[in-house]
């Protein structure tokens, strides 16, 4: 993907809507899409925990600052 010839995975992860609007992503039909993008080896790590790194990263992102 890209001019460089970079590989990228992309990870579609979905969910029902919750009663507060997403305020990432995408909503169609009461389901919320969002999309992740990744140079890691598809080997290296599955789709399951490259979205949960994502998810958590504010909780490692407030680890490192203390």
């Amino acid at each position: 993907m890209g001019p460089e010839g970079v590989l990228c995975r992309m990870v579609v992860a979905t969910y029902p809507t919750r009663k507060k609007k997403s305020s990432v992503g995408v909503t169609r039909a009461g389901v919320v899409y969002e999309l992740f993008f990744t140079t890691l080896p598809q080997q290296a790590l599955t789709a399951a925990d490259e979205v949960s790194l994502y998810l958590h990263r504010g909780a490692l992102r407030a680890c490192a600052l203390r």
